[in-house]
């Protein structure tokens, strides 16, 4: 299981945690919720950046990778939290699995990055595998008889993609793709008919990411729900969990209380056949909550495994949608074997939590039942769930877990802690009221 401990980062003081199926942190503002995620994320999108970096690299002899890997990856860091000059020594390690770990320590504002003896290993032969199948790819390409044949080229390169790909997630133990939800989507819809012509310089990294994969996703929700999953049905080998699909469009309009279209005229949301609002000019809740909705469906409909940080997904949303969304997030992890993070300020959301987790908690007494109340594919197992409390006063951090291990289930003190210290000051002025009369 992987793991994460962070050491004087930004607010974070100590955090040492397993990373679960489920990993919730709730807290104030200010309280290293986004820290902790972000870095999670940063760490999980190492893979990906070998990928790509392997793929890009027009290197052909085999001295090691790691000296200009490293430099891009810093720079990737300061994208993700700014410059480090001016930053306290932090040490910050991420464990893959057993033995397999990336290591940060920055020692005179300089980012030192360590991989572990065994995933430098795997990336090495992997690294000299790649050289090997681009000068084979070279020698091939330079072939007469091969220049016409488009098709094999093109198979060739997809196989090295794939080859890559596949050798990476061995070397790392975990073939799930990240994707890094930011808080702030309104905004991205707001400006969805200008995302196009945006400088990426003026975003941060997470949000031009973010955006560039809603950018690839649009066109495919030029049709409904059910065009889209019969054309699934009908050019893909894969098979499609029908019953999931449908739990998942269920809940998606119920929470976006109408239907979301892309068009070359813009992205609009219908709430009937021919009344429309367009994206830009729809309700807050609708703008933050859309992409977060239409990502868990193509996740659901294409069967990948992904590890998905989402912020703040109650944001402008009622808190019966809070619940709906809790929903959906049950679906996506017993659909395949996803993980998800989730940074949040609701007691709703943990609430909503509670439901699923003491759904599955009674699962055979539910079975039994004509009505059982929540679906088995909603159903969440309080071992696949983990859930911290964190606070930052005054430079110091802390944090503690709020699961309840008798009950198994988020502790309802936790929940209740933000609304119980308004209502002492409520019970105070009421009681001010009754001694002056």
């Amino acid at each position: 299981m992987a793991r994460i401990r962070i050491e004087h980062f930004g607010p974070v003081g100590l955090f040492d945690e397993e990373i679960t199926d489920v990993t919730i942190l709730i807290g104030p503002q200010a309280s290293g919720k986004s820290t902790i995620s972000k870095l999670i994320f940063f760490f999980r999108s190492i893979p990906d950046e070998w990928v790509n970096y392997l793929l890009s690299s027009r290197q052909t002899d085999e001295h090691s990778p790691f000296f200009e890997f490293n430099k891009y990856l810093r720079r990737k860091f300061v994208g993700y939290f700014g410059t480090t000059k001016h930053m306290k020594p932090f040490h910050i390690r991420y464990e893959y699995s057993d033995g397999k770990f990336v290591r940060l320590d920055l020692k005179d504002g300089y980012v030192q990055i360590h991989f572990s003896d065994s995933l430098k290993k795997g990336i090495l032969e992997t690294f000299k595998h790649v050289i090997q199948l681009k000068k084979e790819t070279q020698y091939q390409e330079r072939l007469l008889t091969d220049f016409w044949n488009v098709s094999s080229w093109k198979a060739r390169q997809q196989s090295v993609v794939e080859t890559i790909k596949t050798s990476i997630d061995e070397v790392f133990g975990d073939s799930k793709t990240s994707i890094f939800i930011p808080a702030g989507r309104s905004l991205v819809a707001t400006l969805s008919d200008q995302l196009q012509d945006i400088n990426p310089r003026q975003l941060d990294v997470l949000t031009e990411q973010f955006i560039e994969r809603i950018n690839l996703l649009k066109k495919m929700f030029s049709q409904s729900f059910e065009e889209i999953v019969e054309d699934r049905k009908k050019f893909s080998t894969e098979k499609i969990d029908f019953e999931a699909i449908r739990f998942a469009i269920d809940i998606i309009e119920r929470v976006m209380k109408g239907k979301y279209m892309f068009s070359d005229h813009g992205e609009k949301i219908f709430f009937n056949e021919r009344e429309y609002t367009k994206l830009k000019f729809s309700s807050s809740g609708q703008q933050e909550v859309v992409w977060i909705l239409l990502l868990i469906f193509t996740v659901i409909l294409e069967r990948r495994r992904v590890f998905m940080v989402i912020e703040e997904p109650e944001a402008h949303l009622y808190p019966s949608a809070q619940k709906e969304m809790v929903a959906l997030f049950a679906l996506l992890l017993n659909a395949t074997d996803n993980t998800l993070v989730i940074t949040t300020h609701s007691p709703y959301i943990l609430s909503a939590f509670n439901i699923y987790l003491y759904a599955a908690k009674i699962g055979e007494k539910l079975d039994r039942r004509a009505d059982p109340i929540v679906d088995r594919k909603l159903r969440l197992s309080p071992e696949r769930l983990k859930a911290y409390m964190l606070e930052s006063e005054g430079g110091r951090f802390r944090y503690r877990s709020i699961i309840d291990d008798e009950l198994r289930l988020i502790q309802a003190e936790a929940i209740d802690e933000a609304s119980s210290a308004i209502n002492c000051v409520l019970d105070e002025l009421m009681e001010a009221e009754e001694a002056g009369e």
